[in-house]
């Protein structure tokens, strides 16, 4: 057994400890230059996800019911009785009825008042209702436009009473009406419903 030499021993340990902690020091280095380098995408992935979710879960805003019953609301001519300005023995129904033809709705409510409920034809409460839509009354223009449904008014009341409905601000009730108008191949504002509640989702 020949003599080792004891510096040279330390030395060789100290060359392979060295070696060692140099491999080691490397080694944490290039994890900690990964991290580094990862870091930035770490937090763009965290912001991006926390948008999406944002996106996800936040409620999206409701339709604008005032701002689309404005935008599609037309009134309905007059069809019951012709408007004939200057005639003095004009009937209440009629004064209303040019009143209405006038778009002086307040007007018209006027004379409408003046007719007993009794004695006012289903044409008569569909014209009372479109006059309250004209005056932004909603609950008595939905009232007048249900009872207006059950006469020879039948589509058109429930077309203007759907939008009275949106324009009170009942969106669901409106969009679940909208859609029945819509799905009724003959009805008269069947497109005019299919826009509308392309413009509600």
């Amino acid at each position: 057994m020949s003599d080792i030499n004891p510096e040279e021993l330390k030395n060789v340990l100290r060359a392979e400890m060295r070696q060692r902690l140099k491999a080691e020091l490397s080694s944490k280095e290039a994890k900690a230059s990964i991290r580094r380098r990862l870091r930035p995408l770490s937090w763009a992935a965290t912001v991006l996800l926390a948008a999406l979710a944002l996106w996800f879960f936040w409620p999206t805003a409701a339709p604008d019911g005032p701002a689309l019953f404005a935008e599609h609301f037309k009134p309905l001519p007059n069809a019951l009785s012709p408007t004939i300005r200057g005639q003095e023995d004009q009937v209440p129904l009629d004064q209303a009825l040019m009143f209405y033809d006038g778009g002086n709705y307040a007007e018209a409510l006027q004379q409408f008042s003046d007719i007993p409920e009794a004695e006012l034809p289903p044409g008569g409460l569909m014209y009372r209702g479109l006059s309250y839509l004209g005056v932004k009354d909603w609950n008595n223009a939905i009232k007048d436009l249900a009872r207006a449904e059950a006469g020879p008014y039948q589509l058109s009341a429930s077309w203007y009473r759907a939008l009275a409905i949106l324009a009170k601000g009942d969106i669901d009730e409106a969009r679940n009406r909208l859609k029945t108008i819509r799905d009724e191949t003959e009805h008269p504002f069947r497109e005019q419903a299919e826009e509308l509640l392309s413009k509600m989702e």
